[in-house]
């Protein structure tokens, strides 16, 4: 496992050091903290659980091409919505360094039992959304647009965080992995990688945005719950007073079948 950070601590990076404020959190893949740079500037530097040396240049080249992507026409304004890592070295443990960004995810916003009502729920669906198109026009895609990894900041912006299960288009993932309640079931399988999982699992946030609780059961499982849209789910989106037209959509975006998923461009059209 790796060393527990305090404040204050100093670790060694490639280009001088790095000082730890304080911990931000743990998930599955990341201990994040935020830190000073070298030269004084907020990060977030997170120490890989699991290191992998494929697997960070995995996510340095991602951002790379997504940036690369968004200097076409029409698409500058997409990498706004993302944040992605710019440097990873080694030292003793190995370490990601990504801007910080100071706000509350929708995870944060939605709990307890929470929910967000569609205009605001819409704004920030649409940013994703686009921030997927980006993925998807790169040739890749997320594969966890989840709540935990939408974040909200200052004046309403939005950004999609987290690029750790990030794969190529039609090849298997680098890195195998789902947050239960919200992959499709193709994901659980550990299928090749392709931009309706990532139209499924927004799907599933969507859901869980609107109306204050998931779709689908989080407890942790390797086994997909096998549970399909019904009447009930779309009950409760007509409860919070959701367009028509966006409950079929979201009833399309969890369909059981990648090929029964509307397209992202579809997606952002319609909502």
């Amino acid at each position: 496992m790796p060393v527990c950070y305090s404040p204050s601590d100093k670790i060694r990076g490639d280009f001088g050091e790095f000082t730890i404020v304080e911990e931000l959190g743990q998930g599955g893949q990341v201990h994040a903290y935020r830190a000073l740079d070298p030269i004084g500037f907020q990060v977030c530097l997170k120490v890989l659980i699991r290191p992998s040396v494929a697997h960070a240049n995995h996510q340095l080249r991602c951002a790379s091409l997504l940036s690369k992507t968004a200097r076409t026409p029409g698409w500058e304004h997409a990498i706004n919505h993302i944040v992605a890592p710019t440097s990873y070295f080694i030292n003793g443990d190995h370490f990601l360094v990504e801007p910080y960004i100071e706000g509350e995810t929708v995870a944060h916003r939605l709990q307890p039992d929470n929910r967000i009502v569609y205009q605001s729920a819409r704004h920030i669906l649409k940013a994703v959304t686009l921030a997927l198109m980006l993925f998807e026009r790169a040739g890749f895609a997320h594969r966890d647009p989840t709540p935990s990894n939408i974040q909200m900041f200052m004046f309403d912006n939005v950004v999609l965080l987290d690029l750790g299960l990030s794969g190529e288009l039609l090849r298997p993932p680098i890195m195998p992995g789902f947050t239960p309640g919200y992959a499709p079931p193709e994901q659980y399988a550990h299928a090749s990688v392709n931009t309706a999982s990532d139209v499924y699992c927004l799907g599933a946030t969507a859901y869980h945005m609107l109306t204050g609780c998931p779709p689908f059961p989080t407890a942790p499982t390797e086994e997909f719950h096998g549970l399909r849209w019904n009447a009930s789910l779309a009950k409760h989106l007509h409860t919070a007073q959701v367009p028509e037209e966006v409950i079929a959509l979201i009833g399309r975006m969890l369909a059981y079948e990648p090929t029964d998923r509307p397209s992202l461009r579809e997606v952002i059209k319609t909502l």
